[in-house]
């Protein structure tokens, strides 16, 4: 395999983890974090949304999680990579832990947790983000997409 080949099958591996990241996203907080009888129901439409609680347990994701993330998607990581995508499994992993990082710091900087406040309007895409996210408060049948909030245009929801 030629440079040029690897270039782009890293390029094809990224930009696939990230398409799938935008969508797992989404999927995850409309119909999982928002939906009766879920197990994040309660913590964070009901509590967060709700009662505004901040708690990193309420807002999103912890660590457990984004494991059990990685964990549940290996089976299509390993379909992508047998279908020729041979860096997905770990563009995925990069992918993922960046997302995970990136929810969290929006997150605690839209509610102004204690460090990340400054963040929320000093810079310009956490200052879109954080107007898109708190309309999601105002009507939360709306802009699910935090990190990747391109979904919500998609999906008809913004």
């Amino acid at each position: 395999m030629r440079l040029g080949d690897y270039t782009r099958m890293i390029a094809l591996s990224f930009l696939a983890a990230l398409a799938a990241a935008s969508v797992s996203e989404y999927v995850t907080h409309r119909w999982w974090m928002h939906r009766r009888g879920t197990s994040y129901h309660r913590s964070h439409a009901v509590e967060h949304h709700g009662l505004g609680r901040n708690e990193p347990h309420h807002m999103g994701f912890n660590l457990r999680q984004l494991f059990q993330a990685w964990a549940v998607s290996l089976p299509a990581q390993l379909l992508v990579y047998a279908l020729g995508l041979s860096w997905f499994p770990v563009a995925w992993t990069i992918v993922l832990a960046w997302w995970f990082l990136s929810w969290e710091a929006i997150h605690r900087a839209i509610h102004a947790e204690s460090g990340y406040a400054w963040a929320a309007w000093t810079i310009p895409w956490f200052r879109w983000s954080c107007r898109h996210h708190l309309a999601h408060h105002q009507r939360v049948s709306r802009n699910f997409g935090m990190v990747f909030p391109w979904t919500d245009r998609m999906f008809g929801t913004h």
